[in-house]
């Protein structure tokens, strides 16, 4: 409280009222303080107390430490003199409350009339309940302080356990990579020798069998690259900035009909001006996927349709579409499990790990993903690049969600 904030409060009172600092130093007193000692305002601030009373100094300096240090109302008497008349009042003083632990200590004196010695003034209680608030918060604070150091020395445990299992990661990773290739390029290359050394020694079931062990050796070989690229994945910082989706898509078009389009008719409609803030390497993963899996499992249409756009409804949700085989929605939630495949690998190739990296991706950059099909009618696959509430309430409702 300040000076100027006890001189609002102390004016309303009948008693003599003063503001004192630790020293005894008078800073402010209200009007019955000025006419109980005949002086001004000017003619009392930055005096000691001391220079008021005919009090002992020993005595007012024992007064004055310990109202500093209770939190209680301290009575006592002081005697003050007046143009050589002394007038003894009994004192109620308190020690100021603070927010501020550092600031200097104040205290409240109030002289009170020998006829209202029992009755507690407005301002003194409200001393009492600011010192019992101001303790409260304290303890609160404190607590608060508690809780967030305990917090943080959580957080910094389990950062320290995901940045472990991120190094076991990375080492079962490069096992993969190194430890597992050797072996299938092995088993492919002396296949392969033995296909072509012995052909005229091998019957048509020997060959048939040599065809499915490199056959298998490129599908393991095919599967490690897509668990690297997952792994990656999930450890890849996210270069972020505004991404051409359309241009995305367009090229990606372009390599399938080059890689796979020769004798096929596939209608690719994608719509212009898409953008969207994410990684340019990784959305462009996620796209290659998608658009992978309408153009696979559109084979079997003689005039196959993929679409790319966003529902003019509902900015920021993108889709990809198909009229291919399609699949039963009460298997949805395999969908984008790592290893899940809702065809046979005779019917149409894969390893079942690319839906889930669509939605690692996907997750990766805040958004969501799900899917809507029926066999024979096309899959349309729905995704967002950031949070939106509407989609998770409705994934919920029937379709499969990320």
């Amino acid at each position: 409280m300040t000076p100027k904030d006890f001189l609002k409060l102390a004016e309303l009172l009948p008693e003599p009222a003063l503001l004192l600092a630790a020293d005894g130093t008078i800073l402010a007193a209200n009007h019955a303080a000025r006419a109980l000692v005949g002086r001004s305002r000017a003619e009392l601030v930055g005096k000691p107390i001391q220079s008021l009373s005919t009090t002992p100094a020993d005595r007012l300096r024992a007064y004055l430490a310990n109202c500093l240090s209770t939190s209680q109302r301290v009575f006592g008497a002081i005697d003050f003199h007046r143009n050589g008349e002394q007038t003894r009042t009994r004192c109620e003083g308190a020690r100021l409350p603070t927010d501020d632990p550092a600031a200097p200590a104040h205290i409240f004196l109030r002289c009170i009339p020998r006829e209202s010695e029992s009755r507690f003034g407005v301002l003194s209680r409200k001393i009492q309940q600011l010192n019992r608030e101001i303790a409260e918060r304290r303890q609160a604070e404190a607590l608060i302080q508690k809780l967030n150091a305990e917090l943080e020395e959580r957080v910094e445990h389990r950062t320290r356990e995901l940045q472990h299992a991120n190094r076991e990661l990375e080492s079962f990773a490069y096992s993969v990579s190194h430890d597992l290739r050797a072996p299938l390029r092995s088993i492919a290359g002396f296949s392969q020798a033995l296909e072509e050394d012995y052909a005229v020694h091998l019957d048509d079931g020997a060959r048939d069998y040599l065809e499915r062990i490199q056959q298998a050796a490129q599908r393991m070989g095919k599967l490690i690259d897509d668990l690297l690229k997952l792994s990656r994945i999930g450890r890849a910082e996210l270069e972020r900035r505004e991404v051409d989706l359309s241009a995305l898509a367009d090229a990606i078009a372009k390599r399938l009909h080059e890689t796979d389009g020769a004798d096929r008719r596939v209608e690719v409609v994608i719509q212009s001006g898409l953008q969207a803030n994410g990684d340019p390497r990784l959305l462009e993963i996620a796209l290659e996927n998608l658009f992978s899996n309408a153009w696979k499992f559109s084979r079997r249409e003689p005039a196959a349709r993929i679409e790319f756009g966003v529902l003019p409804d509902r900015p920021g949700l993108f889709f990809v579409r198909d009229n291919g085989v399609g699949f039963d929605m009460n298997y949805a939630d395999k969908l984008f499990g790592t290893f899940q495949r809702l065809h046979h690998m005779s019917e149409f190739e894969g390893t079942g790990i690319g839906l889930a990296t669509v939605k690692r991706i996907l997750q990766r950059h805040g958004g969501n993903i799900y899917a809507e099909s029926s066999p024979g009618e096309g899959a349309t696959f729905y995704f967002t690049l950031a949070p939106q509430t509407t989609l998770d309430r409705e994934g919920d409702n029937g379709r499969q969600q990320a």
